[in-house]
């Protein structure tokens, strides 16, 4: 194992953020104890065997920090202050970048061996005496000595972020890498002249080694299958002749940003929030449909509700008498308030060769469904498959299903392109679009017939409709909520108006007992953090109307 340990010898680390100069950079970055080894190397010489072993450390991946966490980090204040910036007609011109040059052509001619080379290196004086006026010519340089005293500059704001961490140890491991004796030898040697890192204030004391403090205040490991909690800049093979490129070009004095690549680190040891899942996504009965018959037929999901409420009629027939409250929906004459039982339609929906056929149909239980209801249902389900699995709409033959599969909510893990299981849908993630569209729990106001729809406002209000469609089966309000006046995605047919009945569209959804009209629409939504599924929301969810599909932004 190769261990790098850093010693804040004033105990504070004074860095700016990548992305912001104003607030401090913590953990200290690998890239930066990288680039600031590279600068070592530079200034000593670059000596071959240190070369080495500098494109051997950058080979070795992302390491492990130990450091002091954030809550043991004290932050200093950010104050502008404002210095006089460098002389004008020096950096504008880039005559910095040219002194060492007219030296070294000086020194040629001067030391001419013979007249051929002194002829040779005068000509190449010349021309880049030359090249020095023209180019201060045209950076503007005034020829004003007054340009050159600080206070006629102009300022420039600096910032000079910092932190003072409990802890003034900074350690990088890499389990993994093992340095023979000769290279540890170089890199140790090359990093115990590196007395900085970060601004020039931060005095450093560097060596390598193999011990690791015996009680750690934290450490940041890479993220490895799990979200990120901060994204920091590593070493990556290469680095080293990035570095050397970009010094060619700005020549120390340039403004100039740090090649590197980033990585996702997680805090070690810090509980993983579990994504948030709707209380009313339980475990699931499918059903799918039987292909040995010339029943088999593709249904399009636009035809959802025929196939759910059907399934429901099939189910009731075959439970016995009273029907549980959870598989009906009603508690005697009246409605059900509680969780109860959702009808789906499974389309081929986000696969790599999606048409939006339905694939199958599934039962969703609620998540705290009673031991005995969950019998009751189960004993319909095999009172139906003796009967033969016909699902019979107003008399006549729909379709034939297969044999239903249990699949239980607590399961996620499911075979690639299973579009009717279970896991497919019930993966976790920040967005997540619309396959069947919401039936609004009320008629937006924005929504007026026979007026175009200002989508805008219409989006503010179905926002609402939803934070509380969302809060209602325990996930978190959506920080945004976008309509789809079309197709959500490929193979997935739009909504159409309920007043044209007919074609591969959505209507709106009519509720089967009240004949109540609810408005339907097509949604994205994103959360702030990644939710589980499934995701049924709206008044028609109990028939497979607001069904999701955990999506990326974008796909379709």
């Amino acid at each position: 194992m190769l261990a790098v340990e850093v010693r804040l010898l004033n105990g504070r680390y004074i860095a700016a953020s990548f992305n912001d100069r104003t607030k401090p950079e913590w953990p200290m970055e690998p890239a930066r104890l990288f680039s600031a080894a590279v600068a070592s190397w530079a200034e000593a010489g670059r000596s071959a065997d240190e070369r080495e072993a500098l494109q051997w450390w950058e080979r070795q991946g992302a390491p492990a920090i130990v450091c002091s966490p954030d809550v043991e980090v004290a932050h200093r204040s950010t104050v502008t202050h404002y210095v006089p910036g460098n002389d004008a007609t020096a950096v504008r011109s880039g005559l910095h970048s040219l002194a060492n040059d007219l030296t070294e052509a000086e020194a040629a001619v001067r030391d001419a061996a013979t007249p051929v080379t002194r002829t040779k290196a005068e000509k190449a004086l010349s021309k880049l005496e030359a090249k020095a006026v023209a180019v201060s010519q045209a950076a503007g340089a005034s020829g004003d000595p007054m340009e050159l005293f600080p206070e006629e500059r102009n300022k420039q704001a600096r910032y000079y972020p910092s932190v003072t961490p409990e802890s003034d140890l900074v350690l990088f491991r890499w389990s993994d890498a093992v340095p023979d004796a000769e290279l540890l030898e170089s890199l140790d040697r090359l990093l115990s002249r590196v007395g900085r890192i970060g601004h020039s204030s931060t005095l450093v004391s560097v060596r390598t080694g193999t011990a690791t403090p015996s009680e750690p205040p934290s450490t940041y490991v890479p993220a490895t299958g799990r979200r990120a909690d901060r994204m920091i800049r590593v070493a990556v093979p290469d680095l080293l002749a990035e570095l050397e490129l970009a010094f060619e070009q700005h020549q120390g004095v340039e403004p100039r940003t740090m090649p590197a690549i980033f990585a996702p680190y997680v805090v070690a040891g810090a509980p993983r929030p579990e994504p948030r899942v709707s209380s009313a996504a339980g475990d699931w009965i499918v059903f799918g449909f039987d292909g040995t018959g010339p029943e088999r037929a593709a249904f399009s999901i636009n035809r959802v509700l025929e196939l759910t409420r059907t399934l429901r009629s099939a189910l009731i027939r075959h439970c016995s008498q009273p029907v549980p409250p959870v598989l009906s929906g009603h508690v005697g004459a009246g409605r059900n308030d509680n969780a109860h039982a959702m009808f789906l339609a499974l389309p081929n929906a986000g696969s790599r060769y999606p048409d939006g056929s339905v694939t199958a149909l599934a039962v969703s239980l609620p998540h705290d469904t009673a031991d005995h209801d969950r019998q009751d249902i189960f004993d319909a389900v095999t009172r139906f498959v003796d009967d033969g699995l016909v699902l019979r709409w107003r008399g006549g033959r729909v379709a034939r299903l297969a044999i239903p599969v249990f699949d239980a909510a607590g399961e996620y893990s499911s075979p690639p392109g299973a579009l009717a299981s279970r896991p497919y849908w019930a993966r976790p993630s920040k967005t997540w679009t619309t396959v069947t569209p919401v039936a609004l729990d009320r008629f937006p106001k924005t929504a007026k017939p026979g007026r175009p729809i200002d989508w805008e406002a219409f989006d503010t209000e179905v926002s609402l409709v939803l934070a509380q469609s969302c809060v209602r089966v325990g996930l978190p309000a959506p920080i945004s909520v976008r309509s789809i006046p079309g197709s959500p995605m490929a193979g997935i047919p739009p909504v159409g108006s309920a007043n044209v009945p007919g074609g591969r569209q959505f209507e709106f959804y009519r509720s089967s007992g009240s004949g109540q009209v609810r408005f339907a629409v097509h949604l994205t939504m994103v959360f702030e953090e990644p939710v589980r599924g499934p995701i049924v929301l709206g008044a028609g969810r109990h028939f497979g109307y607001g069904l999701f599909l955990p999506t990326r932004e974008g796909q379709s």
